[in-house]
Parts: structure tokens; C-alpha cells; sequence
């Protein structure tokens, strides 16, 4: 992003494969605990959030999916 250096993106694993990033996009505008700033303007569906074994979110790795154009790894 050009004003504030990045922008939010949503990796999003869904059990319903009739949702789409319209939707998400659509709820989010709609929330009234989310503000503009929080909102994601990129989603990317994934079949799972890579983890360690303690659970913790490995950041690392969701980059490189970004990076991935399949997405879907």
C-alpha cells in the first residue's frame, strides 16, 4: 500500500466451498467492530494455516503461499 507500506490479507480456510472473497469482503464492510483499516483488501483461500507444533502461526510459511499463484497448498 502506498499510504501506509502494506495492506491486510486474509488466508481463509473454509469448510463451504460456496464462499467467496465478495462475501468475506461483503461482511467485513458490513461489521461494525471492524474498522476500514482493519478490513482485509486481499483473500486467499488455503486448505490450512501452516503451524508448529505448539500451535503458533508460521508467518514465514504464509508468505511463501502468497507467493504461491496456485494458493492452495
Amino acid at each position: 500500500d502506498e499510504r501506509c507500506g502494506q495492506i491486510v490479507k486474509a488466508f481463509v480456510v473454509s469448510r463451504d466451498e460456496a464462499l467467496t472473497a465478495e462475501t468475506l469482503d461483503r461482511w467485513a464492510r458490513e461489521s461494525s467492530t471492524l474498522d476500514s483499516y482493519m478490513r482485509p483488501r486481499q483473500y486467499q483461500f488455503v486448505k490450512e494455516i501452516p503451524r508448529n507444533p505448539s500451535g503458533k502461526i508460521l508467518r514465514k510459511l504464509l508468505h511463501e503461499l502468497d507467493n504461491d499463484p496456485a494458493g492452495r497448498r
